[in-house]
C-alpha cells in the first residue's frame, strides 16, 4: 500500500511539469501569433491607408512595423516609395541609400538596383522643382533668388550623375543627354543671372569653372563646350529682345559675349553661321546708333573673316555706310 502511494507522487509531479510545459508553450505560441498578427496588421494598415491617399498615416504605420522588423529591407523600400509619393524626395533618398546598403550586403540585387534607379528619379524630381522655381523667380526679376534655385538644381543634377544605374537598354546614353541638356544648362543659367545683373566679371568667372566640372565622375568631356553654347544661345535671345526695344548698345554687349563664348568653347568650326551672324548683328547695332564708321569697320572684318557669309548683303551694307559717311562730310 505504501509502495503505491510512493509511486503516485512522482507521477503527479511529472504530470504537473508536463502540464506546466504545455501551458508555457500555449502562452508562447499565442503571444507569437499575436505578435505576428499585430505586426502584419501594421503592414496591411499601411497598404490600406496608401490606397485611400492617407500617405502620412501610412508612413506612421509602416514606421511602427519597422521598429520591430528593422531587417525587413522590402518594408524599407516600401517606406521610401511612400515618401517619394508624398513628394518628400530628400527623405526618400535618405532611405533609398540605406536600402541599397542593406540590399548589397545581403545580395538582394533587385532591391539594390531599384534603390539606385529610385534615387535618380528623386533627384530628377528635385532638380525639376528647383528649375521651375528659378524660372518663376527670374520672370519676376528676382535674380539673386533665381540664381540660388539654379545652384540647387545644378547640385541635384551632379548628385544624379554620381548614382550609378544599369546600362540603358534603349540604345542611348541618358547620362550624356542629361549632362548636355540639363546640367550644362543649369550651369549656364547661374552665369546668366550674374550677367543680367550686369555683373559681367562674376558671370565670366563662373563660366571659367566649367572646364573643371568635366573631371567629375560621369560628366561628359564636352561639358565646357555645351555650357558655352547654351550660354551663347541665351545671350543671343537677350540681345534680340534688347535690339527690338531699341537698346542697341546692350544688344551689342550680349552679342559680343555670345561670340566670345563660342570661341572659348572652341566650337567655331562646327557652329555653322553662328559667329558670322552674331558679328553681322553687332555691325547693325552700330548702324542703328548712327555710328556708321564703326559699323562699316565691323562689316569689313566680317567680310575678311567669313567671305562667304551673305557676301552680297555685307558689301551693300558697307557701301551704304560709306555713302552716308561721305554725305556727312560734304555737309
Amino acid at each position: 500500500m505504501v509502495s503505491g502511494i510512493d509511486n503516485a507522487v512522482p507521477r503527479k509531479r511529472t504530470l504537473v511539469i508536463a502540464l506546466s510545459a504545455v501551458i508555457v508553450c500555449v502562452i508562447a505560441y499565442v503571444g507569437y501569433r499575436y505578435y505576428v498578427d499585430y505586426e502584419s496588421r501594421l503592414f496591411r494598415k499601411a497598404k490600406a491607408l496608401e490606397g485611400i491617399g492617407e500617405l502620412a498615416e501610412a508612413i506612421n504605420a509602416l514606421k511602427g512595423y519597422l521598429i520591430e522588423n528593422p531587417s525587413d529591407i522590402s518594408a524599407k523600400a516600401y517606406l521610401a516609395e511612400l515618401y517619394q509619393s508624398q513628394g518628400n524626395y530628400e527623405k526618400a533618398i535618405q532611405i533609398w541609400k540605406k536600402v541599397h546598403q542593406d540590399a548589397s550586403l545581403t545580395s538582394q540585387e533587385h532591391l539594390a538596383v531599384q534603390s539606385r534607379v529610385s534615387q535618380r528619379n528623386c533627384l530628377q524630381s528635385l532638380a525639376q522643382a528647383y528649375f521651375d522655381s528659378a524660372r518663376l523667380a527670374l520672370e519676376s526679376g528676382h535674380l539673386t533668388e533665381s540664381r540660388q534655385f539654379y545652384e540647387t538644381e545644378y547640385r541635384n543634377w551632379l548628385d544624379w550623375v554620381q548614382v550609378e544605374t544599369p546600362a540603358d537598354t534603349l540604345g542611348m546614353n541618358r547620362t550624356d543627354l542629361v549632362c548636355k541638356f540639363d546640367i550644362a544648362s543649369a550651369f549656364a543659367n547661374i552665369a546668366l543671372t550674374y550677367w543680367r545683373q550686369k555683373d559681367y566679371d562674376k558671370a565670366k568667372e563662373h563660366l571659367k569653372g566649367a572646364k573643371w566640372v568635366k573631371y567629375f565622375k560621369g560628366i561628359h568631356p564636352d561639358f565646357e563646350k555645351w555650357v558655352h553654347e547654351d550660354f551663347s544661345d541665351k545671350l543671343d535671345d537677350l540681345a534680340s529682345e534688347e535690339f527690338d526695344k531699341g537698346n542697341f548698345e546692350m544688344a551689342r554687349i550680349h552679342w559680343t559675349q555670345a561670340m566670345d563664348s563660342y570661341l572659348v568653347a572652341n566650337v567655331g568650326s562646327d557652329s555653322g553661321d553662328a559667329i558670322p551672324r552674331l558679328k553681322y548683328n553687332c555691325a547693325l547695332t552700330y548702324l542703328n546708333e548712327g555710328k556708321f564708321a564703326k559699323g562699316r569697320k565691323v562689316f569689313s572684318e566680317l567680310s575678311k573673316e567669313f567671305p562667304h557669309y551673305q557676301s552680297k548683303k555685307v558689301k551693300e551694307m558697307m557701301k551704304d555706310a560709306k555713302t552716308i559717311l561721305f554725305c556727312k562730310k560734304k555737309r
